[in-house]
């Protein structure tokens, strides 16, 4: 006999069977492992092939944070006026786009520490409009009594997918160097 506070339609309905759901988990997490994998590479990068000063790649890292410090809120309200997809999509290909910029001038030595800090702004930016319309998509995605455990596997998965971002980040720069590691950074939509 079900719980007497869940739905009957909940009971025993594992989130596995929403493909839905698995489809946006997939997404998020390869989204995560991107942004872990450019976290760390950026600033090898600037170390190894711009010979960045400590307080240059100290700046590197302030400018990739302070997009979502400031743009946060406002991210959230497209999300909730506009397509969260549409915003998704948005902020994975300008987030992309950007990324691409890093190998090829690197590899036509053009490669600059203004460029590398344009690069962590724009791609903060979009991932804070990528996050707030992830983060407001669930909800629609999964049934109300679900959204507690869905929950759950979305903070485990994106535990899981950060670490090994960082550590598969660690790993493509070490066999291919920082600006070839950036490659594989575009997320999936």
């Amino acid at each position: 006999m079900p719980p007497r506070n869940k739905p009957p339609s909940a009971v025993g309905t594992s989130l596995w069977r929403h493909r839905n759901f698995r489809r946006y988990l997939t997404g998020q997490a390869a989204s995560v492992a991107g942004s872990s994998i450019t976290q760390m590479a950026l600033p090898v990068l600037a170390v190894l092939h711009l010979d960045a000063t400590t307080a240059q790649v100290a700046w590197l890292a302030f400018l990739g944070q302070l997009p979502p410090a400031l743009l946060a809120l406002h991210a959230g309200a497209l999300a909730d006026r506009y397509s969260k997809r549409r915003q998704m999509i948005t902020g994975d290909l300008v987030s992309a786009a950007v990324l691409a910029t890093v190998p090829v001038t690197a590899a036509l030595g053009t490669l600059t520490l203004t460029q590398l800090m344009i690069v962590a702004v724009v791609q903060g930016t979009a991932s804070v409009l990528h996050d707030a319309a992830a983060i407001s998509l669930l909800p629609g995605l999964v049934d109300r009594s679900m959204i507690q455990r869905s929950n759950s596997r979305v903070g485990t998965l994106f535990a899981i997918a950060a670490t090994g971002g960082s550590h598969l980040g660690a790993v493509l720069t070490a066999m291919g160097g920082p600006a070839r590691a950036l490659l594989v950074t575009s997320p999936p939509t």
